[in-house]
């Protein structure tokens, strides 16, 4: 299995289970949030390049960002880099619904992305789904 095949199963398995964990977790007589496709979906990603690779990694995330951004359902990707810690990048997005999300990790840009920067990584990829906190 490929390292591309690898983190998608590894990612759909960490989405489905912080999607699932909350809601069934509920008590009784609480009325659940919407169903995660029928409101946005956030996503946010640490990517912690090499030093040395940094700069390639930017480039590259700098590409993923213009080519997500015309994907189907995306309302926002924004590239942020940590001032302390200059090789570490934090991508924010923002989806109309979950399967606006899982139509672009198929997407060949995103695959393409994830096949450049893997050399490039100091670490792995962390990534976190999540939704708005409910207003009080």
């Amino acid at each position: 299995m490929s390292h591309v095949s690898r983190f998608a199963a590894l990612l759909a398995l960490a989405v489905f289970v912080a999607l699932a964990g909350p809601v069934a977790a509920q008590p009784t007589g609480i009325v659940a949030s919407p169903p995660p496709d029928a409101s946005p979906f956030n996503v946010v990603i640490h990517a912690d390049f090499v030093p040395r690779r940094s700069a390639e990694g930017l480039v590259a995330l700098q590409q993923y960002a213009v080519d997500s951004r015309k994907d189907d359902g995306a309302m926002r990707v924004d590239i942020l880099q940590e001032l302390a810690q200059p090789n570490h990048f934090i991508i924010e997005e923002v989806w109309r619904n979950r399967a606006a999300f899982d139509a672009h990790l198929g997407a060949p840009h995103t695959r393409a992305f994830r096949d450049t920067i893997q050399p490039l990584m100091g670490s792995p990829f962390d990534v976190r789904v999540a939704r708005l906190a409910p207003a009080s």
